[in-house]
This record gives structure tokens, C-alpha cells and sequence, in this order.
């Protein structure tokens, strides 16, 4: 038997934490905390029309494809949204770098 890969330390509590925001999002409506929005909104508009370096981070939602083909248009959107402000909020909440996390977009500038 193979030992399990090391979790690293805190990523149990991230998980957990999100599983919690996620499931209240979506039963309850939980707004994510405006202040990721406000942070990317300063940065964007701090550094308008500058050339900046950056890193995209791209993540795909695994079964996206067979959710829009099986669920309803409002509660598919409702999914989606959740999923990319709960990416971007523990983006923003544990990386100690410079970011601006979009709905659709997490950027790390170097």
C-alpha cells in the first residue's frame, strides 16, 4: 500500500472552509466578501494603461461540460459564479503577493 501524499499543513482547513461558503452560497445566497472585488477594482484602476509582467492562472471546473447540458441556465450561472469568486477569495486570502483576482481571472504580477 501506498502512502497518502502529505497534506500541506492548513489545506484541510482551506477545503473545509470553502465547502462551508460554497454550500451557503448556493442554499442561502452568501455574498463573498466585497473586499476582493474592492482590491482588484484599486489595483485596475491604479495601473490603468500600464504595461504590467503577470501570470494568468487558468482552472477548469471538472464536470462543467455535463452540468450545462443537464442543469437549468439561472442554477448553471449560479454555479459558476460561486466557483470563480470562492477561487479568487482563497486566492486573494493566501497568497502573500501582489494580486487582483477577478470573478474570471486570478493574476499574480511579479
Amino acid at each position: 500500500m501506498e502512502p497518502k501524499p502529505a497534506v500541506p499543513y492548513g489545506m484541510t482547513q482551506i477545503v473545509k472552509e470553502s465547502q462551508r461558503r460554497i454550500k451557503k452560497a448556493l442554499a442561502e445566497g452568501f455574498e463573498y466578501d466585497h473586499i476582493v472585488i474592492a482590491k482588484s477594482d484599486q489595483f485596475l484602476r491604479t495601473h490603468v494603461s500600464q504595461k504590467l509582467d503577470f501570470a494568468v492562472m487558468y482552472i477548469d471546473m471538472v464536470g462543467s461540460t455535463r452540468m450545462s447540458t443537464k442543469l437549468e441556465p439561472d442554477f448553471l450561472s449560479r454555479i459558476v459564479t460561486v466557483f470563480s469568486r470562492e477561487v479568487s477569495y482563497v486566492w486573494i486570502n493566501s497568497n502573500t503577493s501582489t494580486t487582483i483576482a477577478e470573478p474570471h481571472i486570478c493574476a499574480t504580477t511579479h
